[in-house]
């Protein structure tokens, strides 16, 4: 599976994502680094590639929708439309992190069966 900028853009178009607004402004290039970034982070978090874990699940996955809603939040949480950096001063709704991930990207994952992981702190 191939997640690409105009796959994202109809996901988020006004009509399809209350959200769309937030994505619509960026880049292509930025638009672009945000789903490679995306895919890494869930791929990492998943502990395997994004998509072996999701094609060869028997379960009813969505590995689109979570890559473009982690997507939605790596540029908004790191640039503004003109390539400023901004941090979470740009956002205008509240993104809820936990362990890096957007929740709305988690609810898109399947339940796997992951180790425990230490945590420091």
């Amino acid at each position: 599976m191939s997640f690409t900028v105009s796959a994202a853009n109809t996901y988020f178009d006004a009509a399809n994502h209350v959200l769309g607004h937030l994505w619509e402004p960026y880049s292509v290039t930025q638009k672009t680094a945000a789903i490679a970034t995306a895919e890494r982070m869930l791929s990492r978090w998943l502990r395997t590639d994004i998509t072996a874990v999701l094609e060869n699940s028997l379960s009813y996955q969505y590995p689109d929708r979570a890559v473009f809603e982690q997507a939605l939040f790596e540029v908004v949480n790191s640039t503004l439309p003109d390539g400023d950096l901004a941090g979470p001063k740009y956002i205008d709704i509240e993104m809820e992190a936990e362990g890096g991930l957007y929740i709305e990207a988690t609810r898109w994952l399947p339940n796997v069966d992951l180790p425990p992981q230490v945590v420091r702190g």
